[in-house]
């Protein structure tokens, strides 16, 4: 009789759980898949919240908007403060460093534009500052570092980069085998003892046209992004400071910021 009156007390117990969660969903008059879908919904929101007090996304953000933008006899210092403010993106430039490079913060500019992004406007001012230098606009969580190329190119950081998925080797198929219908209905039809030659006529290969290795494939790929990203920066190219090369499936780059950006895969900084 114990076990009975244990087995009729569990009962209960699970009848009144059942019964309370029945009472809480009533309650709600939500159904459990209802309120999984009203709990991803405040999961998504709260994503897009922190979202956008991400600065980086925040900058980005003010850079893509669009603007009317107006500048006539005004020095070019003073235009890129009216940029700044109109955008509220903060723009850190070093004008005594620009002096020095030979930019005349006075210098006049003479620009009307209408419905154009933020990050454009910056890229016609920084056009009007120099006949002869170029200018790099570097993008950051609190704002954008605006400097002369000569300048930017001293500052190098090193970022190695995983290429292994770019040094696969793809087969070739174009060299299949050829099947040669001739040779097999001769063979067939010949008697005798002689030796029957194979149905597919096989091209033997020069040195030329084996496949490159992985290390070569990777030089191959460094020599791509030297020739081809600001060629004239590298040392291997007559430059200065920066440098690239190939090592176990990595590419180890030491270059400028606005490099490294437009290399644009994932990678690892390991110093300034």
């Amino acid at each position: 009789m114990p076990d009975v009156a244990r087995h009729l007390q569990a009962c209960v117990w699970v009848s009144v759980v059942v019964a309370l969660c029945t009472v809480s969903f009533s309650a709600t008059g939500q159904t459990l898949q209802e309120r999984i879908e009203d709990r991803e919904r405040k999961l998504a929101r709260a994503a897009e919240r922190e979202r956008a007090n991400d600065p980086d996304l925040q900058i980005d953000r003010r850079m893509a908007s669009r603007m009317d933008f107006s500048a006539r006899g005004v020095g070019v210092k003073q235009a890129l403060a009216d940029w700044s403010k109109k955008t509220q993106v903060p723009l850190v430039i070093d004008w005594e460093a620009m002096e020095i490079d030979g930019v005349d913060p006075d210098l006049e500019v003479d620009i009307e534009l209408e419905d154009v992004r933020a990050d454009t406007v910056l890229l016609v001012l920084m056009d009007s500052m120099s006949e002869e230098l170029r200018f790099i606009a570097e993008t950051h969580g609190w704002g954008v570092h605006l400097r002369s190329r000569i300048r930017a190119n001293q500052d190098v950081i090193t970022r190695v980069y995983d290429v292994r998925d770019l040094l696969v080797d793809v087969p070739n198929f174009d060299d299949a085998p050829r099947l040669s219908l001739t040779d097999a209905l001769s063979n067939t039809s010949s008697g005798g003892g002689s030796s029957p030659s194979g149905i597919f006529d096989v091209e033997e290969f020069s040195e030329e046209d084996r496949p490159l290795t992985k290390r070569e494939r990777g030089e191959l790929l460094v020599q791509l992004v030297r020739d081809t990203i600001e060629p004239d920066i590298w040392l291997e190219h007559g430059g200065e400071f920066s440098r690239a090369r190939y090592s176990n499936g990595q590419m180890i780059v030491r270059a400028p910021l606005y490099v490294h950006v437009q290399i644009g895969r994932p990678a690892i900084a390991l110093d300034r």
